[in-house]
């Protein structure tokens, strides 16, 4: 369906991986197009048997894919392109046609952004918040139980990464540098910024329970 000369890459893919790339992206946007095609039949649906302005609709995914960025290729990655989704909701009676919301969204969202658009109550249990109330921090994980397991915050255009130890090993600014070709875990300058991210980090910890007392202690 597309030919992978056409593709113009990210710009932290490698050389020696840009033929590579490319036979991905042809096969993904393939794809990408018939996941279109049938949203498309979907919505006919809806508008035909009158049930559009009384239907939630939501376009979303669980995780992205490298497709050749930083060398690597699928998913379970903490950079932008396995980690950021995604996240189109249509519902004509409560949701303005057009709209964009900048807020920093986690997939435990969701739920209680739905219950709400329904007018139902959202449990004090649930880790996630409606996005009405603009969370201004978001976190998450990877590859649990491996030596690669991950975890990541970012606030902002900020965001930390740390290993399994809980050691820091990636801090980017997603304005200056959204490819993240420049890690400024190590940087002298950033020190303030990185402690204070990695206690947003620890706090995030303890409220979902990962790894994390509600004491704040460590757990094993």
């Amino acid at each position: 369906m597309y030919r992978p000369a056409q593709f113009k890459l990210r710009q932290n893919v490698p050389a020696d991986h840009e033929d590579g790339a490319r036979e991905g992206l042809a096969g993904y946007y393939a794809l990408c197009t018939a996941v279109d095609r049938n949203i498309g039949r979907l919505l006919d649906t809806l508008e035909r048997l009158s049930l559009a302005d009384d239907t939630i609709v939501v376009f979303t995914s669980d995780h992205g894919d490298m497709l050749g960025s930083q060398a690597l290729d699928l998913d379970n990655r903490f950079y932008e392109e396995s980690v950021r989704v995604p996240l189109l909701m249509r519902y004509p009676g409560r949701l303005k046609a057009g709209e964009q919301n900048e807020s920093l969204i986690s997939n435990v969202d969701y739920m209680p952004t739905l219950l709400d658009l329904c007018g139902v109550e959202v449990p004090e249990s649930v880790q996630g918040k409606d996005l009405s109330s603009k969370p201004e921090s978001s976190y998450s994980y990877g590859q649990l139980g491996s030596d690669a397991e991950w975890r990541m915050v970012i606030r902002g255009l900020d965001k930390l990464v740390v290993d399994r130890s809980l050691e820091v090993t990636h801090l980017y600014n997603l304005g200056q540098d959204p490819f993240e070709m420049q890690n400024l875990a190590h940087d002298g300058g950033s020190r303030l910024l990185r402690d204070g991210m990695k206690a947003l980090m620890k706090d995030w910890m303890r409220r979902v329970g990962d790894r994390m007392s509600g004491s704040g202690l460590r757990t094993r």
